[in-house]
């Protein structure tokens, strides 16, 4: 995040900080007014963070809070005015916020008797920057419809926490603020399978910019509530994202479609309908017609063949597709190209490749990385990467093997082909998760082109914590990383090799 952040406040002002400090350097001198604040706050809240395997919601919690904490570091935390909120302390305890007032005790929220008391401007402002993250940079997806609901419901509490009660001509009305729809940004599908490639256009959709236009201001206004029937909105947003979809499905697949009926002609040339006129799918595409004799064990195999090549094209939607190319409007421009996020962080699934037989053929066709023994979470690696901006960076905890596993060569050599590695952090041996028997690890990459020199941070900590003033990094090029496996030794060390 805070490399995010650094990352941002130098594109937006043309500015060229390195770390914190000198990006509070520069804040300083830009927040000499509120207009300044208002700036600042802006380009802050312009990030976009994306959990593509949200589960619980933990992981975009935490990032809610650590948001609110390095507003606060970097002396930008206001108030719904632009007015900064001073001589108060801020922490974070096991994610949670800790707030002080002015006096240094405990932030304490009770009934207020008018409306310039501090612990009331406290809780509305903290209300207000938490509301906005939640709205405009904190974004899920989960293939469980239960887990979406859950994430909804977490970061509905963590505005709940911070409800203040509302003041009317200078009277309090004992009516606590209500809180917005904050549940549009956490959608339910499978990352992994799309219809539609994040790069492929919309500008020879009729009257774009306009449409796009309809489907950011629906958007927005279903978030803050500016209906009057919130079902008619809802149906409006579903009814463009529907007509974006049926517009890229007619030319998506008149190439993908003319292909499997070759794939079929193929096939009535060698068995003729022999199986196929008894499925009610591919009677349709393949035609009976005069043959050889021909072993009917391979006719079978090649039958079955058919038959993932035709799930794959028409069964996507058992499979839960989700279209990240219509999905977020927010990250998509006035031509509704497709942006992508600044930052994708996550602890993608473990499912074992015996698992997923049914999304192979997908898996296949959709991932340059695609090997058939791999687990599932692997491909949420070139996933996050396809959806990020580029420089923008992917932060994701999951277990360790692919780094010297058969199956993790093709995303080895993607890794190193693609991104530039700025951690790898070893958890082997720490049971981090109660519930995991893997050995985990975390790597965070930028979706750049690594140079000759570019080298990362490797930690090995020996115990579960990541507290940055105790561990020491050491420098490792990641030139000396092979596809063949990773092995995390320092330069010394891998000169001496």
């Amino acid at each position: 995040l805070q490399q995010v952040v650094i990352q941002k406040f130098n594109t937006a002002k043309n500015w060229d900080c390195t770390d914190l400090q000198s990006l509070k350097l520069r804040l300083d001198k830009l927040t000499d007014s509120k207009e300044g604040y208002k700036e600042a706050n802006e380009i802050f809240n312009s990030i976009k963070v994306c959990d593509p395997a949200v589960g619980s919601g933990h992981f975009l919690v935490s990032m809610l809070n650590n948001m609110i904490e390095l507003k606060f570091h970097l002396k930008i935390l206001c108030d719904e005015n632009f007015e900064r909120l001073k001589d108060i302390q801020l922490r974070l305890e096991n994610d949670e916020i800790v707030l002080q007032d002015s006096t240094g005790n405990p932030h304490i929220y009770q009934i207020p008797s008018h409306q310039n008391i501090e612990s009331h401007k406290l809780q509305k402002a903290i209300f207000h920057n938490k509301r906005t993250l939640i709205e405009s940079c904190l974004f899920g997806v989960d293939i469980n419809h239960n887990s979406c609901e859950i994430t909804k419901l977490r970061l509905w509490i963590e505005l709940l926490k911070y409800s203040y009660y509302i003041f009317e001509n200078g009277k309090n009305t004992n009516t606590l603020q209500t809180l917005p729809n904050i549940d549009i940004n956490i959608k339910c599908g499978n990352s992994l399978i799309s219809y539609f490639d994040i790069t492929q256009s919309l500008s020879h959709y009729p009257n774009i910019n306009t449409k796009i236009k309809d489907y950011k201001q629906a958007v927005q206004n279903y978030k803050e509530g500016l209906y009057q029937d919130k079902q008619a909105l809802d149906s409006k947003i579903k009814e463009l994202h529907t007509a974006f979809k049926n517009f890229c499905f007619k030319d998506k697949f008149k190439s993908q479609i003319k292909a499997f009926e070759k794939e079929c002609d193929k096939y009535s040339t060698q068995y003729g309908n022999y199986l196929a006129k008894d499925d009610k799918n591919l009677s349709i595409y393949v035609k009976a017609g005069f043959f050889l004799e021909f072993d009917e064990a391979v006719a079978q195999k090649d039958f079955a063949t058919l038959q993932e090549s035709y799930n794959a094209l028409f069964n996507l939607e058992s499979n839960k597709p989700f279209e990240w190319r219509f999905a977020f409007p927010e990250v998509l421009d006035n031509n509704g190209d497709f942006l992508g996020f600044d930052l994708v962080i996550g602890n993608p699934p473990y499912i074992r490749q015996e698992e997923i037989k049914h999304l192979k053929p997908h898996l296949q066709q959709a991932f340059s990385i695609y090997k058939g023994t791999s687990d599932i979470y692997t491909f949420f690696f070139e996933q996050g990467y396809k959806i990020l901006k580029p420089k923008a960076l992917l932060s994701f905890i999951t277990s360790n093997k692919y780094t010297r596993a058969g199956y993790g060569e093709p995303l080895r050599a993607f890794i190193l082909a693609n991104t530039q590695i700025l951690h790898y952090i070893d958890l082997n041996g720490l049971k981090i998760f109660d519930s995991a028997t893997v050995d985990t690890s975390i790597i965070t990459f930028a979706k750049t082109p690594p140079s000759p020199e570019s080298s990362f941070d490797y930690l090995a900590p020996t115990q579960p914590s990541l507290d940055t003033d105790e561990l020491h990094a050491q420098p490792i090029h990641q030139s000396s990383l092979s596809k063949d496996s990773f092995i995390f030794k320092d330069q010394a060390n891998q000169a001496l090799k």
